[in-house]
Order: C-alpha cells, then sequence, then structure tokens
C-alpha cells in the first residue's frame, strides 16, 4: 500500500497534469488551424489595368516623296525619324490636305507597364496619299518640322504603231 500511496496524485497534483495536456491541445489545435488556413486558395488579385499613354512623334530624320506612273494615281511618302524608346510604337498615321499642303501627324502609344528606357528607336513608316483629283503644279507634303514637294505625272501616251 505503501508502493500505490507513494504514486497517488493529489487533486492538485492533477488538476496541474490536466492544464499541461489541455495546453498541450490547445497549441495543437492552433498549429493545426495556421497549417489549414494555410493550404486555403488565395484569391488571385485582378490584374492591373494597362496605362497607356498616347502622343505624337517628337522627331523626324527625314521624308521621300515618290510619285508613280499612274493618273489618276497616289503618293508614297516614305517617314523617317526616332521614337523615344522601344516601349512606343506607331499607333495612326493621318495625313490632310490644305490647298497644295499635305501635312502627315504621326500619332504614338505606349503601354507604361513596366519602366522603360530612354534610348531612341529608329522607325520608318509609309502613307499613301491620293492624287486622284489634283491640278498640276507643285505640291509639299510636311511631316513636322520636315517636307517634301513632288509634282503629279501625267502617263506617258501610248505610242500607235498601226497607225
Amino acid at each position: 500500500m505503501k508502493f500505490a500511496s507513494a504514486f497517488s496524485l493529489t487533486g492538485d497534483a492533477l488538476f496541474l497534469l490536466e492544464y499541461r495536456e489541455m495546453k498541450k491541445s490547445f497549441w495543437f489545435l492552433i498549429i493545426l488551424i495556421v497549417f489549414i488556413s494555410a493550404c486555403q486558395p488565395v484569391a488571385p488579385e485582378p490584374p492591373e489595368e494597362p496605362v497607356i499613354v498616347f502622343g505624337e512623334i517628337e522627331k523626324i530624320e527625314r521624308i521621300d516623296s515618290a510619285t508613280s506612273y499612274v493618273w489618276p494615281g497616289e503618293v508614297k511618302v516614305v517617314v523617317s525619324g526616332y521614337l523615344p524608346d522601344g516601349c512606343t510604337e506607331i499607333d495612326e498615321v493621318t495625313s490632310d490636305r490644305i490647298g497644295h499642303l499635305f501635312n502627315i501627324r504621326i500619332f504614338t502609344k505606349q503601354e507604361k507597364r513596366f519602366e522603360c528606357i530612354p534610348a531612341e528607336v529608329p522607325f520608318e513608316t509609309t502613307v499613301l496619299l491620293d492624287i486622284s483629283e489634283l491640278d498640276y503644279g507643285e505640291y509639299r507634303v510636311q511631316a513636322y518640322d520636315s517636307f517634301d514637294t513632288f509634282e503629279p505625272v501625267i502617263p506617258p501616251e501610248p505610242i500607235d504603231s498601226y497607225g
């Protein structure tokens, strides 16, 4: 009996033992909850809307126009210059005519998704101008500070060899 009483637990010791077990269970539950919540799928963030910046060409190097021998015809205008960086691209090319002046404007766009290093990138674009209703004379094609001139060309008359 002496042996049994040496290992018997008093009320305080029994409470302390139960408290330690509950504390272990509590921490086990906390850790289990953390692991379960870490395995839950995370809602994806909505994709960032790209910011698009519109502008116009800043640097035109040269402009060349060439008429074709087809009347009524068109004038092929080649505009070359530099874009401000590799992220900028040509969005739209417009042309309008006032009297003997054709004015060409080149619009650009750039997505501002990431940083872009400012380094000039050469470009070349072709614009076809309708000259089918033009009078004879000299016309000027202008793209910002650059310009060229042309005269509408009448195709040569075919030679009648049978006549």
